[in-house]
């Protein structure tokens, strides 16, 4: 667990967006974030829907993942967040199962980190297991239809 102390002066910036949602995905691969509306100074979404961090900011990234099927299938997907400057996963992860049957999977229902870059960092949400070797996200339903996976940034000063 991590604490972040806060002052009574302004503690804190926030963004809530979507992660631009593929239609599958493959172990390794990123989840890109939209960058549609996002403004946080010392913060910046890239072209490749990652999240750029400059030196001494403080940021808790959150990502929850989204997915349906329609088949009689069980499918899994497991996504945490990546230091793709250091080559590292950091936080805790996020499992999302869908099942044909009652039995009991652990599940959490948000990727998050807590990360203080000494350095300017790149980071960005990965899929990092699957029950099969491409998770589906949509199923045969348009994402208009079921919704968007989600995400959010908050940076404190």
């Amino acid at each position: 667990m991590s604490y972040i102390p806060e002052s009574d002066a302004t503690p804190f910036v926030h963004h809530f967006g979507y992660y631009t949602q593929p239609a599958s995905n493959t172990v390794g691969q990123r989840l890109p974030l939209a960058s549609s509306g996002f403004s946080i100074s010392g913060l910046s979404i890239n072209a490749s829907g990652q999240l750029e961090v400059n030196a001494g900011v403080c940021v808790m990234v959150q990502l929850a993942l989204l997915m349906e099927r329609n088949d009689s299938d069980t499918h899994s997907a497991t996504v945490r967040w990546y230091d793709v400057t250091n080559g590292v996963y950091i936080g805790a992860s996020c499992r999302n199962v869908l099942m044909s049957s009652a039995s009991a999977v652990a599940r959490s229902p948000i990727a998050r980190a807590v990360f203080l870059a000494a350095t300017p960092t790149t980071l960005e949400c990965r899929l990092i297991a699957t029950s099969g070797t491409v998770v589906s996200y949509t199923g045969a339903y348009p994402s208009t239809y079921h919704g968007r996976g989600w995400f959010s940034v908050t940076r404190y000063t």
